[in-house]
């Protein structure tokens, strides 16, 4: 849906949004091809949402339905991906353009700031390893909260970005605007489509995510249950020693019984005069183990 309404040739939604994202306009160029080259047979293939060439800048928006661990990863590869493939280009490397990553994240909910940026520095001083890579996140969540609570004050400069996040019949609230105007009607002519298809397939993403998202939560899982597991762990081996302990002491009480038995039936033979010879015989000894017993009674 994003694509379908954004990604067009007269630039002018993309602009506005642009515009609220990074605060300054720019002359956008051309919509690039968001498939990434693969190098490998085996090597999967890398999507981005949108990818706009401008003047001076390469500008990559991303649409999250989260902010998880996983998304973030999946999109800081595909862009570095870019990054690294575009800053090579010619006899000489390029640090002049800015190569600018823009996510536009629901459901990270409405704490925190609305805008977050990232850059390449030192943990240690905050000093800038390179100065042409810059990330930004809109939680989308929070904006829509201060909109509600706020109305025009608190949205001031996200008008577009906003309007992504409201219904139809909500956009009208935000003004005579004619950039929202064109959102809407784009956006209710999509509605009115019986099925929409979207123009790019994303079956390998979803099986990658869900992938990823496994391992990540199976990880974190083992993580965060260590010290109760060690607890749990400790429960049932104490109960498991005390049943195996019980079964151990059956077992040998019954192996102490036989033995007492025997001796008992060699004692009782050997009184009535019965040969050794016979006597071992019947309890299942060797003659030299009975006269030793003999020997003891």
């Amino acid at each position: 849906m994003f694509k379908a309404i954004f990604v067009s040739d007269d630039y002018e939604l993309i602009k506005a949004l642009i515009l609220d994202c990074l605060g300054e306009e720019v002359h956008v160029i051309k919509f690039l091809n968001t498939e990434l080259g693969v190098k490998k047979a085996d090597e999967r293939g890398k999507r981005l949402d949108c990818l706009v060439k401008a003047k001076d800048k390469y500008i990559n928006i991303e649409i999250n339905t989260n902010f998880g661990k996983v998304i973030r990863v999946r999109n800081f590869n595909y862009f570095t991906a870019f990054y690294s493939s575009a800053i090579k280009q010619g006899e000489e490397y390029d640090y002049t353009t800015e190569y600018l990553h823009i996510d536009i994240s629901f459901g990270m909910g409405s704490s925190g700031p609305i805008k977050n940026e990232y850059i390449l520095s030192s943990k240690e001083y905050g000093d800038t390893y390179i100065d042409n890579f810059r990330i930004m996140v809109y939680n989308m969540d929070k904006l829509k909260e201060v909109w509600y609570h706020e109305g025009g004050k608190g949205i001031k400069g996200y008008k577009h970005l906003l309007m992504m996040d409201l219904q139809p019949e909500e956009l009208d609230k935000l003004g005579n605007d004619k950039v929202v105007k064109k959102y809407k009607e784009r956006l209710e002519k999509m509605n009115d489509i019986d099925t929409y298809i979207p123009p790019i397939s994303r079956e390998q993403d979803a099986i990658m995510l869900e992938n990823t998202f496994r391992r990540y939560y199976r990880e974190e899982g083992l993580k965060e249950g260590r010290e109760e597991g060690r607890e749990e762990g400790l429960k049932q081996g104490r109960e498991e020693g005390l049943k195996q302990g019980i079964e151990q002491g059956i077992e040998q009480g019954i192996e102490q019984g036989i033995e007492q038995n025997k001796l008992q039936v060699i004692k009782n033979m050997y009184n009535k005069g019965i040969d050794i010879d016979t006597i071992a015989d019947v309890v299942s000894l060797t003659k030299e183990k009975v006269e030793n017993i003999i020997k003891e009674l």
